[in-house]
């Protein structure tokens, strides 16, 4: 468990540093309202990346933790591929259309959509890679893509006329498809295709209640739309500097959560579901420590790193590295959970707290700016840890999941 953490952690905190570096260039590049219309949009991709996954990212790491030969692991995998061309579909289609109906230049972001549902894709299929302990696979197309994306991005940039966002969008769809090329042949090697699939039904109601919880979570990415809508679009790049930049520092905390999954689906002694908590103790208090720190020096950073036209987002920026605290500790927690056969629980508190965020962070928007905004948030990630930990005594008292 140790190993694949510092794989899974390492790959990612790497990829987190050229995502930002890219997103930093990009931010740069154009002026807060540009970032801020860019951060709108790319947040509604994420929402539709999950709405599409149906669950079956995390479905596929513990069910193949749980059975290695089940028949639900091919089905889920079959029906990803589905989904994933549904999404790319249906993206093109309604950023097509609406570009022709407003003035608005959304064509721009086609070849985004291209790439969401590419690294969809190739991210559940990689779920049969982390279940079976090889972390490495996930490191490797993870670290990759991103730097795949970020040499194409130079490219374009340095030697044609291409406009920034096009230009990361285009970068972002080509490693995108070189990653989902790489995910399929992975599979192909790894996934017994003897063994007879299970039906559709059967699996999509197993994985239902990870898709609540997935989809909940993603779906506070509209939140950046929402303060654009109800703040201005300026506020919503102040509001997406402290809540889509300092995402990276979430690395760690779902590094190990990833890890942890397929761990806990096999922990039925409560000794080692105990000692699986002290160290998810351990990581929010290390974190803790991690997030305070950069908040004292964000007024130096934030003028040097983005510019002083982002120096008003320096309040929502503290305010939201506090609040990452408690989502740490959720990311930590929800992965403990539904290892333990407690996904129904972690899916309701996930789609309740994900409702609190969106209206705690449109009601502050409209009251303050992207400060307020911020405090909505961080108070959604305080709820949603105090939920989940409120579940943590029954897994204690019995060794036998619910």
């Amino acid at each position: 468990m140790k190993r694949q953490f510092v794989w899974v952690a390492g790959g990612r905190i790497l990829a987190a540093v050229l995502q930002a570096a890219i997103l930093v260039v990009l931010a740069r590049s154009t002026d807060p309202a540009t970032f801020g219309f860019f951060s709108a949009v790319f947040g509604i991709g994420v929402v539709l990346q999950n709405a599409f996954d149906l669950g079956l990212g995390t479905y596929v790491v513990r069910e193949r933790a749980n059975e290695p030969h089940s028949g639900k692991i091919s089905m889920a995998l079959h029906i990803n591929n589905a989904t994933s061309i549904a999404m790319g579909t249906f993206s093109i289609l309604v950023l097509f259309c609406l570009s022709i109906a407003t003035p608005l230049t959304l064509w721009v972001f086609i070849p985004l959509a291209v790439a969401m549902a590419a690294e969809r894709n190739a991210d559940v299929r990689l779920g049969v890679a982390l279940a079976d302990g090889d972390a490495r696979v996930n490191t490797l197309n993870l670290v990759g893509r991103r730097t795949g994306t970020i040499l194409v991005f130079v490219v374009l940039v340095l030697s044609t006329d291409a406009e920034p966002v096009l230009a990361y969008c285009l970068a972002a769809a080509i490693a995108g498809l070189v990653s989902v090329a790489t995910a399929h042949r992975y599979v192909r090697r790894h996934v017994d295709p003897v063994v007879p699939r299970a039906g559709w039904h059967e699996t999509l109601t197993a994985s239902w209640p990870f898709y609540v919880n997935s989809f909940a979570t993603q779906f506070r990415n509209l939140d950046t739309t929402l303060v654009a809508a109800f703040a201005g679009p300026a506020q919503g790049g102040l509001y997406a500097a402290a809540a889509r930049l300092t995402g990276p520092l979430r690395i760690l905390p779902t590094s190990l959560a990833a890890v942890l999954l397929p761990n806990a689906t096999r922990a039925n002694d409560v000794s080692v579901r105990r000692r699986s908590l002290g160290l998810t103790l351990y990581v929010v208090l290390v974190m803790t420590l991690i997030y305070v720190v950069l908040a004292v020096i964000v007024p130096w950073g934030i003028p040097v790193v983005l510019g002083q036209s982002y120096s008003a987002s320096i309040p929502a920026v503290q305010i939201v590295l506090v609040g990452l605290v408690f989502a740490a500790g959720s990311s930590l927690l929800s992965a403990s959970l539904q290892g333990w056969g407690d996904a129904p629980y972690v899916g309701t508190v996930a789609a309740t707290t994900s409702a609190l965020c969106l209206v705690s962070v449109s009601i502050g928007a409209a009251v303050g700016g992207a400060t307020m905004a911020g405090a909505g948030l961080a108070l959604s990630f305080l709820v949603q840890a105090l939920g989940l930990s409120f579940r943590l005594p029954r897994h204690l008292r019995t060794t036998k999941n619910p």
